[in-house]
């Protein structure tokens, strides 16, 4: 638990519900990517998701590995 400076209201109780549920989950790290990765090779994605690399990358927000 840490003190949030950047919220003045607690978050609504059906937040702490979902986040509950995720750690009940107990989705792996590896897992997540995996799915992930799957879910990029679909065409409907291939074009939202360029552009958005292009743009985190060009916000410097992640790093260019040229995958």
């Amino acid at each position: 638990m840490r003190t949030r400076s950047d919220k003045n209201m607690p978050n609504a109780y059906y937040v702490y519900e979902k986040v509950m549920q995720s750690i009940h989950d107990n989705i792996a790290q590896e897992d997540l990517h995996a799915e992930i990765k799957v879910a990029l090779k679909q065409l409907a994605y291939a074009t939202d998701v360029a552009e958005a690399v292009r743009h985190a990358q060009t916000a410097g927000m992640i790093a260019r590995h040229g995958t």
